[in-house]
């Protein structure tokens, strides 16, 4: 997995998990939620309703894709004040490269020739250089943005946060582990709350009654 997620929060254990885990933790403050954090979720979630309004009367539409799609761009702009747009064109290179590039290191659980594909560059894994490389450009260039605006939601974001404690003990992170912390970031927001987010829809499909309580506390409430 280190070709897709190098030495962020998904990949490393102890000493060094836990001081990425104590960072982060500071992006998930009442004030940031109050300030930032809901007002990226509600702009999104307009997005997401006229999306689904949009679609013809009798249509199919695939909810995993949209709440994946939704996520992504939430925590693009209240992680890394960038708006990766998913939502606004699903064709972007950035999110096919950022799907097919887990779906790839997942299946090397299950292909033991993985390591001589990939020397060789066919198959799946020639495909995979292709992908690995369009997110790690991805990141360096969120990486170098952030770096070089201190200020405003860019301070607050998830490189800024590891910026300010390096600077605050005296050390330092190197841009390489940065754009770990980027693509890591992105998977853990974007993954977890997506199909959390599916199931439960799915679930309330199957208890019209519960969708009932739902929608009548909505109407109280809102």
């Amino acid at each position: 997995l280190a070709d897709l997620l190098g030495s962020g929060i998904f990949n490393v254990d102890g000493a060094a998990w836990h001081s990425q885990r104590k960072i982060a933790s500071q992006m998930f403050t009442h004030n940031k939620f109050k300030t930032h954090i809901w007002h990226v979720v509600g702009r999104n979630c307009g997005k997401v309703t006229q999306l689904l309004l949009d679609v013809p009367p009798g249509e199919v539409v695939d909810l995993f894709n949209v709440m994946n799609r939704f996520t992504l761009d939430t925590i693009g702009s209240v992680g890394f004040a960038r708006d990766i747009g998913s939502l606004d064109n699903p064709e972007t290179p950035f999110l096919k490269s950022f799907d097919r590039a887990q779906q790839i290191a997942a299946l090397r659980f299950i292909a033991p020739v993985w390591r001589l594909t990939r020397w060789l560059g066919i198959g799946q894994e020639g495909e995979a250089r292709g992908h690995f490389r369009s997110l790690q450009e991805y990141s360096h260039e969120t990486v170098q943005m952030l770096k070089a605006d201190s200020s405003g939601e860019t301070r607050d974001s998830f490189v800024g946060l590891f910026v300010q404690s390096a600077q605050k003990h005296g050390t330092s992170f190197d841009d390489r582990y940065l754009q770990d912390l980027v693509l890591n970031f992105l998977i853990a927001g974007r993954d977890t709350t997506a199909q959390s987010m599916s199931w439960i829809l799915g679930l309330v499909t199957q208890h019209p009654e519960v969708e009932q309580k739902i929608v009548a506390e909505l109407e109280r409430v809102l």
